[in-house]
């Protein structure tokens, strides 16, 4: 961990009630933090899919119902571009404003602005890296063909079989649905194996004392270990609090969850992303000179099942190894 990194307090934490828990992709925070901005007349800006899902980008809500859109975690490069101007905007009118991104989209935000504004609340997401919107694009358009329908619904976090098994479901208008763990699906395989990211989150700027947010949101891996009263099929999620507003924006919603003050080096333990770059795998840019985007799941599992091959062989010879050495 950055011996650098500044935080005033680290928490594990879910919302207490079951509708905003069971449709976060973890505790519920982020919910908690948008309605209670939106209670005082401000205005949120996160990661939508626009009308087709083949595409994600930043929208203003002002409305508890409008949430919706925002929960969840969309394993899709968000475009920013357009919310920019919007949120600068509110600003000046002298709205408050909450902003939730990963941290180099907050970076770009502060880039953007120029100043600091009081009336502005930026939630970063841990970020394991973001995968080039064509691939989902590409991805999306096979599975409408294999369906035969257009896709009607995405949800990367489907909890019905716990938190920790989620799975990515998919509705079409057919009535049909597409759901696979993340270790079963191809474009999440590609996404964790980091095959599918962007260059650019190989050596990411924006980790560690680098996040500029008030408050950094994940979840909350290894909770059993560090927090075990924390434990929840739902979800728990790892909350940082970087900034003396973001602290007060998090002290005021204590009532509404469930919480401990937990220590940063060991709740970070099974975080990396908080703090490390994703790695390149060593054929990356050989992937990416076959890829073939109307064979985007083929593509993929070509370069998965090298990957595993070359894996097995690996382990099958230190196992002789060690064999030997016994």
């Amino acid at each position: 961990m950055d011996s650098a990194f500044h935080v005033i307090k680290t928490y594990g934490m879910y919302a207490l009630d079951t509708a905003r828990l069971q449709t976060s992709s973890s505790g519920g925070i982020f919910t908690i933090l948008a309605e209670d901005v939106i209670s005082r007349g401000g205005t949120v800006f996160g990661a939508a899919f626009c009308d087709d899902f083949q595409a994600v980008r930043h929208i203003a809500v002002s409305t508890v119902e409008a949430l919706e859109k925002l929960r969840g975690s969309k394993y899709v490069r968000s475009d920013v571009k357009e919310a920019l101007p919007k949120v600068l905007e509110c600003l000046e009118q002298g709205s408050g404003v909450l902003f939730s991104g990963t941290p180099c989209q907050i970076a770009a935000l502060k880039k953007y602005l120029k100043k600091n504004y009081e009336n502005l609340l930026t939630v970063a997401v841990v970020c394991h890296g973001t995968p080039k919107h064509t691939v989902w694009a590409d991805y999306l358009k096979e599975l409408e063909q294999n369906y035969k329908s257009k896709v009607i619904a995405v949800n990367f976090r489907d909890k019905s079989e716990g938190w920790s098994k989620y799975r990515l479901r998919i509705l079409f208008a057919n009535g049909k649905q597409y759901v696979k763990t993340k270790d079963r699906d191809i474009y999440m395989c590609g996404f964790l194996q980091n095959i599918t990211l962007e260059k650019s989150c190989f050596s990411c700027h924006f980790k560690g004392n680098n996040i500029e947010s008030d408050i950094i949101l994940g979840d909350f891996w290894g909770v059993e270990r560090v927090a075990p009263k924390l434990c929840n099929y739902d979800g728990t999620s790892l909350v940082i609090v970087r900034s003396e507003k973001g602290f007060q924006a998090v002290e005021a919603k204590l009532s509404g969850v469930k919480y401990a003050e937990v220590d940063l080096p060991s709740a970070v333990d099974n975080n990396s992303s908080l703090f490390c770059s994703a790695k390149m795998p060593e054929n990356y840019d050989a992937f990416w000179q076959a890829y073939h985007g109307n064979k985007c799941r083929k593509s993929i599992q070509k370069f998965l099942m090298k990957k595993n091959y070359f894996l097995l062989i690996k382990n099958k010879v230190l196992k002789v190894i060690n064999r030997g050495n016994h």
